[in-house]
């Protein structure tokens, strides 16, 4: 059932980013398939490897939300590990419909950096791979942050990504490896929540 539930996630945001980039970014990226080692598919000669960006403790928080969501009554032990992460729950007729962090977060593009590590050596059989990254949380980095984050990859050898990308929510930074090129790309409300919709009927 855990890992059930993990490949449907993990679907979903490869739906998700899959409908934003055809959405948003349609001159650069048409007609992706879902794939293996990277993500997503252009054709035979493009790829893209998607991830999400977690703060610490966020993943088994997120488990356990999904266990619980919608519920009443449950085992007191999954508050009890919420609360050892800091995490809490949000309640709403009695019954858990959401969750987060229960104190401030300090700011900054470490988690990015991190996440980045651990895909940069990875091996694709394709000749140029792209790196969409879903940002933790809506909004959470501001463009300078992003920026710095972009310029830090710059400094990374053998990099084989040719565009890093961190999406917002309502913003998508595009970098460019080869030129060191920054660009955002607004995204509308309407035009998200139509792409989360197709995700959801194609990833549960």
């Amino acid at each position: 059932m855990v890992a059930l539930l993990h490949n449907s996630k993990k679907r979903f945001y490869e739906c998700l980013a899959k409908n934003i980039l055809e959405t948003f970014v349609p001159e650069e990226y048409s007609n992706l398939i879902l794939s293996d080692k990277p993500d997503l598919r252009m054709g035979e000669g493009v790829g893209i490897e998607v991830t999400r960006v977690l703060l610490d403790g966020a993943g088994q928080a997120s488990g356990i939300f999904e266990h619980i969501r919608g519920k009443g009554q449950f085992d007191p032990r999954y508050v009890g590990t919420l609360n050892s992460l800091d995490y809490g729950l949000l309640y709403v007729n009695g019954k858990v419909e959401g969750y987060g962090p229960n104190k401030a977060c300090i700011v900054d593009n470490e988690p990015l950096k991190r996440e980045f590590m651990k895909k940069v050596n990875k091996q694709y059989d394709l000749p140029q791979v792209d790196l969409f990254m879903f940002s933790p949380m809506t909004n959470w980095f501001e463009e300078v942050l992003i920026d710095d984050f972009m310029q830090w990859t710059n400094g990374i050898q053998g990099i084989k990504f040719r565009r890093i990308m961190v999406f917002e929510t309502v913003t998508l930074y595009i970098c460019d490896t080869s030129c060191h090129s920054l660009r955002m790309i607004n995204v509308d409300h309407d035009g998200f929540l139509a792409c989360v919709e197709t995700a959801q009927n194609h990833a549960y």
